[in-house]
């Protein structure tokens, strides 16, 4: 689903330009958006439709883009965290809370750079020619999983909070993408395209045999392992165009939770507590890519306001 992410930063620009650029626009309001199964077997919610916390993500622009963060509540003004000239995007948030990893071109390339929660102490962590993407922290915020082609192909890593011990874990020679860890930190479940489509794996965070969790026809992505550990949540074309899936750890009883023919759903992110996922959503063809909020059933979909790759921070 490739194709997807690009159309989806593509398409951002758009609609920031179409809302005179302003990050905050469009208010949030409350939205019903399609059915939901019944009788899965899901991380309920409580009944409020917010919920605590702010959500870090990339607003890009034409030619570049910032790292911002906003209440989750939809309350506040957001605030330009990285406030560079250069493309920032992909950002991820430590699990306390203290820091955010994301990806720069300031360098001349993609790398991977971090920074405190409030936007200080901007630090490069990899010094590559290749691109290094889509960080992601380990449950103890001692390590990152990441992508990198430096190997002539793109495959997952793991390396140190610092940028020290880089250790290559996939050797595939596929494309993957998305690494996200496993409550415990034992394991890493990520997207390839080894099979001809995007499918979900899962590895150990030490390397090893990989595991097709998916096995579906229909391109799977944008994995991102719930708090609690008994669940995934991933963007899947399955349902005919691009929903937001929740599964069982080991792929069971995949659910569809948006259900929104009219629009493509990307990048899911659970909040620490479980009870929510933060998500993108794109109108195919026009200028409509905004940051929703739902209950972990799917429930009280609610707008945020303009943006992509969201991340929640305590």
């Amino acid at each position: 689903m490739r194709p997807h992410a690009l159309l989806a930063a593509a398409t951002l620009a758009a609609a920031v330009t179409a809302c005179g650029g302003d990050p905050a626009a469009p208010t949030a309001t409350t939205s019903s958006r399609g059915a939901l199964d019944a009788g899965t077997d899901l991380t309920t919610a409580a009944a409020p439709t917010r919920s605590a916390g702010r959500i870090v993500y990339t607003l890009p622009a034409v030619g570049a883009g910032d790292i911002y963060v906003r209440n989750a509540d939809g309350t506040g003004t957001p605030t330009d965290l990285s406030n560079n000239p250069a493309h920032d995007y992909a950002p991820s948030a430590s699990p306390d809370g203290t820091r955010i990893v994301f990806v720069s071109d300031r360098d001349g390339d993609p790398e991977i750079y971090v920074m405190n929660a409030d936007g200080t102490n901007q630090t490069q962590l990899t010094t590559n020619a290749a691109r290094d993407l889509s960080p992601a922290w380990s449950p103890d915020g001692k390590k990152l999983a990441f992508v990198s082609d430096r190997d002539g192909a793109q495959e997952i890593y793991v390396m140190n909070a610092d940028g020290s011990g880089t250790t290559r874990l996939t050797f595939d020679g596929a494309s993957a993408f998305s690494p996200t860890w496993s409550a415990n930190g034992r394991q890493i479940a990520f997207e390839s395209s080894r099979e001809g489509n995007d499918e979900i794996y899962v590895i150990s965070a030490t390397g090893g045999a990989e595991t097709n969790v998916t096995n579906d026809p229909s391109s799977d992505d944008d994995p991102a392992w719930g708090a609690k550990g008994r669940k995934i949540a991933f963007s899947s074309e399955r349902s005919g165009d691009v929903d937001i899936f929740v599964m069982g750890a080991d792929g069971s009883r995949p659910t569809n939770l948006t259900n929104t023919p009219s629009a493509y759903e990307l990048w899911p992110a659970w909040s620490a507590d479980g009870k929510k996922i933060a998500y993108a959503s794109i109108v195919p063809g026009g200028s409509q890519i905004f940051i929703y909020i739902m209950n972990a059933d799917g429930s009280n979909q609610t707008l945020l306001g303009a943006g992509e790759e969201p991340s929640w921070l305590p």
